[in-house]
């Protein structure tokens, strides 16, 4: 086979000093590209030995230049460009027969060796739109349908897709071919399990799932871990691995309950007083909660039907509502300990909501409290329970009370929550105008430490007491009092009372609630039951 010197000494040999098609300077030039590019040949460097003789062809389209820019593509594997300088160079009629010859047959082995290397298309059926394929351990794409071009040979497809067993198939395409394949993943039988418990309100808990107990449940095979919870008793945690289409029940043995006070008359429907500005205290405002006893248990639910205004920014998205109207629901357990319990909220779920985008529960919440003692009631830090006539008022939709004769009637505390000494107090109220006017009395008493008692006249206690004109109106259910002193304030040691409401003027704030006045004086939550009305 010739080589780049014989063409580079054929034209030497070819070119005539006496016939010049170029400038002698520009031949000069010319044929110092030539020998640049043979030398970068030589060394293997194909595309230094390129970019010289493209520079030299752009002087003179010698033929002989055009069979090395040939070669130079050939070696440097673009052969559709190689084929095309062969195929201009056998055109020339200043080439010998001979040297045609040769190119016709470079021009075969070029075109063969093209044809040997078109790229083939695959195309996998996999069955599934969430399949996914990879050719030699490479994604390939993903769909019921995945199609690629690869080089000619022998590949190794597979196809996996969730809760399946991958299907693979080993593929062999020949140059420019067509071919398709189908491998369907098969999918895994899920493994059931089944967890007895003689308790009830047993709930089983499988990542986020929440089931109750003795219900065969249909989970995905492996390892994974089982809770076991019940109101009031220990949480049982199951590590197991389930074998696919494995059929397994699992007799659980709860701990028994958690020491704690019973709960005696708990049973009942409630209606829930916020004491506090909290974000998940806020949405359960005047929510029904019912309540029911089951040994040392008590569960529930509590339902929700609320109406509030829509932010005027957020009106756009709810085509123009003004209000937002949803309703609620969620799971509730009362859990004891040592010394108080606690009611959780869990499962909430919004039933209805005029704009879904901007309705929301939270999941699960606790809600430190303890019965009133005596009290058809449940008070907590940040919470009121009260179980009276208005219970049901959340549930029916009911408007909290709105007519001022709400809150008439003579009224006595119930409840002052971080007040260690006795505190007596009573108010009563009538119709005045459109608002509400009256008395308050206080009186409260308490010991005096033994290092105190010299500034109280060797007292070992102290009282106060005193008389307070009232005046308030009722909006939204809610009252606000103004007291004012009426008289002197009685105290026996002044270093230790603590006058309530101060003297100063102001404002105090009640939610009237069928028999009950709930405030937070001092910020701590008050409770007044109506004794008269």
């Amino acid at each position: 086979m010739r080589t780049v010197w014989i063409l580079v000494l054929v034209a030497l040999a070819l070119l005539s000093p006496a016939t010049h098609a170029i400038p002698p300077k520009q031949e000069k030039i010319f044929w110092a590209k030539v020998d640049e590019g043979q030398a970068h040949f030589v060394k293997k460097a194909y595309t230094e030995a390129l970019a010289s003789w493209q520079a030299a062809y752009a002087m003179w389209p010698h033929p002989d230049v055009l069979w090395n820019l040939g070669r130079a593509q050939e070696e440097l594997g673009a052969l559709e460009l190689a084929v095309a300088a062969f195929e201009a160079y056998a055109a020339l009629d200043k080439v010998t027969a001979a040297h045609k010859k040769e190119a016709l047959e470079r021009l075969a082995a070029l075109r063969e060796r093209l044809r040997l290397t078109r790229p083939a298309r695959i195309t996998v059926t996999t069955g599934s739109s969430v399949a996914s394929v990879e050719v030699d351990g490479q994604p390939a794409g993903q769909g019921a349908t995945v199609g690629f071009e690869r080089a000619p040979g022998t590949y190794r497809v597979r196809v996996s897709a969730l809760d399946c067993t991958p299907a693979e198939v080993e593929v062999v395409v020949g140059p420019g071919e067509q071919k398709s394949v189908t491998a369907t993943p098969k999918p895994i039988p899920p493994a059931r399990l089944t967890v007895k418990s003689p308790v009830s309100d047993v709930v089983v808990r499988i990542g986020d799932r929440r089931e109750p107990a003795n219900t065969p449940l249909s989970v995905r095979p492996g390892v994974l871990v089982v809770h076991v919870e019940a109101p009031g008793r220990p949480v049982v945690e199951l590590p197991l691995t389930l074998a696919p289409g494995e059929q397994r029940v699992l007799d659980v043995a709860l701990p028994p309950p958690k020491p704690g006070v019973p709960y005696p008359n708990w049973a009942g429907t409630y209606l829930v007083l916020p004491l506090v500005e909290t974000e998940d205290v806020v949405r359960l405002e005047r929510a029904s909660v019912t309540l029911a006893e089951s040994g040392q248990a008590l569960t529930g639910a509590a339902s929700i039907s609320r109406t509030e205004p829509l932010k005027e920014w957020r009106r756009p998205y709810c085509d123009g509502q003004t209000t937002l109207s949803w309703t609620a629901s969620y799971r509730v357990a009362v859990l004891a300990n040592d010394d108080a319990e606690v009611i959780r909220f869990q499962d909430g779920r919004i039933l209805t909501c005029s704009c879904p985008r901007y309705c929301a529960v939270t999941r699960e919440f606790d809600v430190p409290a303890r019965r009133l003692p005596g009290r058809e009631g449940v008070l907590g830090k940040t919470v009121l329970l009260l179980r009276d006539e208005l219970a049901g008022a959340a549930t029916t939709g009911q408007q909290p009370v709105q007519s001022v004769d709400a809150a008439v009637g003579s009224w006595r505390i119930t409840w002052w929550q971080g007040r260690p000494q006795p505190v007596n107090l009573g108010l009563g109220l009538e119709v005045s105008g459109t608002g509400v006017s009256g008395t308050l009395a206080l009186r409260q008493t308490g010991p005096v430490m033994s290092y105190d008692r010299g500034k109280c006249d060797g007292q070992s206690t102290w009282e106060q007491d005193g008389q307070y004109a009232v005046s308030g109106a009722l909006e939204a259910g809610r009252l606000a009092l103004k007291p004012t002193p009426n008289g002197e304030l009685r105290c026996t040691c002044a270093g230790k009372c603590l006058p309530v409401p101060p003297q100063a003027p102001q404002s105090l704030e009640f939610l009237v609630s069928g028999r009950y006045l709930v405030s937070g004086l001092e910020g701590k939550p008050t409770v007044l039951q109506r004794i008269a009305p």
